[in-house]
């Protein structure tokens, strides 16, 4: 299968991020249908509304549940044409074939707890332990489907998936973030629900210690009782995510996203104390709800990222260079894992690499010590000849480039000079390469 068209992958690029966006409009749309009490607005019925494809004579309520069923619907058609478009374009085995696969099952997923939650009647006034958890689910279904559609949108067609074992700056504490965010927005989707049910009071002017002796109170629901244990759990959180924010901001190339990640986190906290102040309103409720879709998309990101990082991190631990004869910077010697126990071999450096000669676990290695030593020896111009095949060797060489501190930018080189075989690369000077290893 031929490779995509620049172009191609551009315009796959931006549908992904609006299938995103479009999701995230469905998720906080689904949010105002709890809090406006429009949940059995089509009655018991599914897929119909109060047993009509269109409903006839429709209270406000049944308007909105029917539009959320609109809306929520036309999501599978988009996603499936997301898929068909990817299948089409590298293949169903490639990365991005199987994340879209993937979208259309989680897709799936969401439909039938949202049919469950109408035909079993956990909605309006139910405030059952059988709702919060379906709930609960339904939220974590909901992280899992954003956060793939986030990667698919991520990855696009020309993108190579990282591998999660191998490490970076701050991995450890941003998986505690991610697991951290999914529990406490489980448990705020649950508390919203019992904010919902169970209206909150105001804290402006009243005491609060009046506050918490009420929702703690062993009389109380809950749902009630809930809405004590999520701030606490969402400081936590926040915390962790901070730190987060300030590890990478210190050690990422695209420390731009630490950034991103603390405006947000501020965000929320604040947002929260909103909440609490004014006793939940809804327009709070429907921008905490965002932000907090936002925190998750942006932490997906910084781990994918980071994993892809560490392909232009760890390209050359495992390359040996040596000086050759012809002099310092004119070769190299290069042993790696394919040729461990064979003799070295030599590249002479010029403005030009055949890659084709190695196994392709090797091709990182190669590319980076290459780098490395065409910099050093003046170099501002190199081509990349990595064969068209598939497209996956030349994604992931790209990927390198793109991520990698010495490289200015890059492009496929032109028909005359190898077209999609061969990818084009512009080195940084010595003082732009230090200036954007420093801290």
């Amino acid at each position: 299968m031929s490779s995509p068209s620049l172009q191609t992958r551009q315009r796959f690029t931006r549908y992904a991020w609006w299938i995103l966006a479009y999701t995230l409009g469905v998720i906080v749309f689904g949010a105002w249908v709890r809090i406006s009490g429009s949940g059995a607005g089509c009655g018991s019925h599914w897929p119909m509304c109060n047993g009509q494809v269109v409903p006839r004579s429709p209270t406000a309520k049944t308007i909105v549940e029917f539009t959320h069923r609109l809306t929520s619907g036309a999501l599978g058609p988009l996603v499936l044409a997301e898929l068909v478009w990817a299948w089409r374009a590298v293949g169903r085995r490639q990365a991005i074939g199987r994340l879209t696969s993937l979208l259309v099952v989680l897709v799936t997923i969401e439909g039938l707890i949202g049919r469950s939650l109408v035909v079993q009647e956990l909605v309006a006034d139910n405030a059952s332990v059988k709702r919060a958890v379906v709930v609960g689910l339904h939220l974590g279904n909901t992280l899992l489907l954003t956060g793939v559609a986030t990667a698919c949108a991520w990855l696009g067609l020309g993108g190579v998936w990282p591998k999660f074992t191998t490490s970076f700056v701050g991995r450890r504490w941003l998986i505690v973030a991610l697991a951290g965010t999914a529990l406490v927005s489980m448990l705020g989707a649950v508390t919203a629900l019992g904010d919902t049910l169970f209206p909150v009071r105001s804290a402006v002017g009243a005491p609060l210690l009046e506050h918490l002796e009420h929702d703690l109170s062993p009389s109380a629901h809950f749902l009630v009782r809930l809405r004590v244990i999520h701030p606490v759990l969402a400081a936590l959180s926040a915390l962790v995510m901070l730190r987060v924010a300030h590890v990478w901001g210190n050690a990422n190339v695209r420390s731009w996203l630490g950034s991103l990640l603390a405006l947000l986190v501020y965000g929320q906290l604040a947002l929260g104390v909103l909440n609490i102040l004014l006793g939940a309103p809804g327009s709070a409720q429907l921008l905490h709800l965002l932000l907090a879709q936002l925190v998750w998309v942006v932490l997906v990101v910084m781990f994918l990222d980071g994993c892809s990082e560490s392909l232009a991190s760890n390209a050359q631990e495992r390359v040996q260079i040596e000086s050759a004869a012809a002099g310092p910077a004119d070769s190299l010697s290069v042993e790696t894992e394919a040729a461990a126990d064979d003799e070295a071999r030599v590249l002479e450096i010029g403005d030009s690499i055949d890659l084709h000669g190695f196994a392709p676990r090797d091709v990182l290695d190669v590319v980076g010590s290459y780098l490395e030593a065409a910099h050093a020896k003046g170099l501002v111009e190199v081509r990349l000849i990595h064969g068209r095949g598939t497209g996956f060797q030349r994604a992931r060489v790209q990927e390198l480039l793109r991520l990698h501190p010495l490289v200015e930018r890059f492009s496929d080189a032109p028909p005359t000079r190898g077209g999609w075989g061969a990818t084009l690369a512009w080195l940084r000077s010595d003082s732009d390469a230090e200036r954007r290893h420093a801290p």
